[in-house]
């Protein structure tokens, strides 16, 4: 039994909401998410907070005095979530709060005791878990917004780990575009986050698709011509010879058909475990030559897709700062803010990167019908684009495998709850 009370008049059913516009699909996952942990994996713009607002809203009736987090990565996209959950059920104000870390301690200790649905970064949660400031005895429903990111040693694994060490039992709603590039990352985060269902779905699903404005989708390929293009062929020569250095490393040394990731992949595991038999100075020369291909695959890129003032910018730093470089991010922003739903979204970065991907697609179209204009460079690009294409397509199959091992259902109610929709205003 959870720590919390229920109220017995309230239990017996669950409410969803009639004012916004019922999507099938939303509404049998949130009517499985009351029930067992969930991760629910939805393309950007299909609903994903709805959802999460739904079971925040039932917990909040069934456990008068319990209390529903909703955790998200950064300040903004707190903040964003607050007014998208406020906009969909009806709570009293005095029941939310936002939380920061630059709030005073008793300020949020306050907060804590006063409201009931508590919108924060995990980094905060995980403050007030330790120093006592959080009820977690309290705490009944917890919704992980960009799922993903639980792994390792992150914030959002240590605030589930926390919890269940001090609550007496909460519901776990993920939420998450992509879940993970493989299987294993993807089993990652359902062990951490003690998931016992996983609700995918995307744009080609019978129950998804009807619901859909129309977006088309356009790919402009454009040529390189004069300087450009002799930049190109010159840093691709240079990459090349610092390809030809790992030959037997890699599994391929031809530039643009191995991108930068792979390389620091290989560089990762080469360092992890040294090869029998290789010589102490011959190890460390080859560490060093893989660092300067990765160098060089960043310039590469960088000049396929920005031209040469970005490559020349980033060389520069490079030799500026001397071995390392500048710190190349491979953590694409979050899902961030709606920006002109219903205008043309022209897209020419991270056509590689499937989070990506998903987020300026899924951030048009949404009202009424639109448009995704990716330009790309002739060749370099449009491969990528198509291996990109290519492990999508694999991402999406991934998420329906059967193979996955999930945590036991928990259970917390004294009664069968029966599917009754009702008004939620």
């Amino acid at each position: 039994m959870w720590a919390s009370a229920y109220d017995p008049t309230s239990i017996d059913r669950w409410v969803y909401p009639t004012n916004v516009t019922e999507r099938a699909y939303q509404f049998e996952i949130a009517s499985i998410a009351v029930r067992q942990n969930t991760l629910v994996s939805l393309p950007t713009g299909l609903g994903k907070t709805l959802i999460a607002a739904v079971v925040m809203y039932n917990f909040w009736r069934w456990f008068p005095t319990g209390r529903c987090v909703f955790l998200a990565p950064t300040k903004p996209l707190v903040h964003q979530q607050v007014s998208a959950v406020r906009r969909v059920i009806g709570v009293p104000l005095c029941d939310f709060a936002e939380l920061t870390g630059s709030m005073k301690v008793e300020e949020r200790r306050a907060a804590w005791l006063r409201a009931r649905l508590l919108f924060l970064t995990p980094q905060t949660l995980q403050n007030d878990l330790e120093s006592g400031s959080c009820p977690a005895h309290e705490i009944v429903c917890l919704v992980v917004d960009e799922a993903h990111k639980a792994t390792g040693q992150h914030a959002y694994v240590k605030c589930v780990q926390l919890l269940r060490a001090k609550s007496g039992g909460f519901r776990v709603l993920a939420l998450s575009a992509t879940p993970g590039a493989t299987a294993d990352k993807v089993q990652e985060v359902l062990t951490a986050l003690h998931i016992s269902r996983l609700e995918a779905r995307d744009e080609s699903c019978l129950d998804v698709r009807g619901c859909l404005n129309e977006r088309l989708q356009q790919t402009v390929a454009v040529a390189m011509e004069g300087e450009v293009a002799a930049a190109r062929d010159l840093v691709g020569v240079a990459y090349g010879l610092s390809l030809r250095k790992l030959q037997g490393l890699v599994f391929e040394t031809e530039p643009g058909k191995i991108p930068r990731f792979l390389l620091v992949s290989a560089q990762q595991k080469y360092i992890a475990v040294r090869p029998e038999g290789t010589p102490a100075h011959v190890h460390f020369r080859n560490i060093a030559a893989f660092s300067v291909a990765i160098m060089m695959a960043q310039a590469y890129e960088l000049v396929n897709a920005y031209g040469c003032g970005s490559c020349i910018a980033f060389l520069a730093s490079y030799l500026a700062q001397g071995d390392g470089g500048p710190a190349a991010d491979d953590e694409f922003g979050d899902e961030g803010f709606d920006e002109g739903e219903d205008a043309p979204v022209p897209v020419s970065d991270g056509i590689s990167h499937p989070k990506l991907r998903e987020t300026r697609h899924g951030r048009t179209g949404r009202k009424h019908a639109g448009r995704v204009v990716t330009l790309v460079t002739k060749g370099f690009e449009e491969q990528v684009m198509a291996r990109a294409e290519e492990k999508a397509k694999k991402m999406r199959k991934m998420l329906t495998a059967p193979n996955y091992t999930y945590a036991p259902r928990d259970e917390f109610y004294p009664l069968q709850v029966t599917l009754s929709a009702a008004e939620c205003r």
